[in-house]
């Protein structure tokens, strides 16, 4: 008598699609395959669903929203103002300029002066962020509250570095570190806040020594940070959650988590 794989259905964003094709491979290492049709849970690594049965299933909130969500929660992060705002004057410059559906960082400018603020505005940029002087940046990897990966943000190339910016293309990585406690807990908080079950959580510690949240990624790439063991225990999480009948944390866990 054959014993049918569990399959469940595998959402991935276009901007992660390398990423997600090696989550997917790594779900089939484990015996969890990835199918559009006949599945009993949906994963979104990127794109939402309405199934009750899903991971992440509200990740299309966009960045603004997520920012609002977490400063309801209490959660620090950094300072900014969408486009639709008017500060009023308390605009310290330098700022950087940013787009709703940027990625990788690849989508930031900065902005040195109130003229400057106006065409950035007129040409597209979406939200704006105060510039704050970096003491470390991390990405922390979080499944339901608990961590399973820790990175720092460092220089590995500075011959690459161009522009502002802390990235890949100005000659940033990566690699694994330990996390002070303060971050670790922001980041769960983070996580929570915007109501995901698994995020890789961007966070600075400024010159300032506070912890700011930059991004919740819901989407995270792997290819270039080196992070594929991290995507591997992602998918040791995942066939947790399928083995365990696809449970949704109840509204008194998610209270008792606060």
């Amino acid at each position: 008598m054959s014993t049918k794989r569990p399959s469940i259905n595998l959402l991935i964003a276009p901007v992660a699609r390398e990423t997600g094709e090696l989550l997917q491979g790594y779900l089939a290492d484990r015996g969890v395959g990835t199918t559009s049709v006949d599945y009993h849970g949906v994963v979104c690594y990127g794109l939402p669903s309405t199934l009750m049965k899903s991971l992440n299933g509200r990740c299309d909130i966009d960045k603004i929203e997520r920012l609002l969500m977490m400063s309801r929660a209490g959660i620090t992060t950094i300072p900014w103002f969408s486009k639709a705002e008017d500060p009023h004057g308390t605009i310290t410059y330098p700022l950087l300029a940013r787009r709703t559906g940027g990625h990788g960082g690849e989508d930031i400018v900065p902005v040195f002066q109130p003229e400057e603020l106006a065409w950035r505005m007129a040409a597209g940029w979406t939200w704006f962020s105060s510039y704050v002087p970096v003491e470390r940046e991390y990405r922390i990897w979080v499944f339901r509250n608990e961590i399973f990966g820790a990175y720092e943000k460092v220089m590995k190339r500075p011959h690459e570095y161009r522009f502002i910016g802390r990235n890949f293309r100005n000659g940033f990585d990566f690699q694994p570190s330990p996390c002070p406690s303060s971050v670790a807990k922001r980041a769960i908080g983070a996580v929570r806040a915007c109501n995901l079950d698994f995020a890789a959580v961007d966070i600075l510690v400024g010159k300032d020594r506070r912890v700011y949240v930059l991004e919740v990624n819901t989407a995270p790439g792997v290819i270039r940070s080196g992070a594929q063991k991290t995507l591997g225990m992602l998918a040791d999480y995942i066939v947790e959650w399928v083995k365990e009948d696809y449970p949704i944390p109840s509204k008194r866990a998610r209270l008792e988590e606060k």
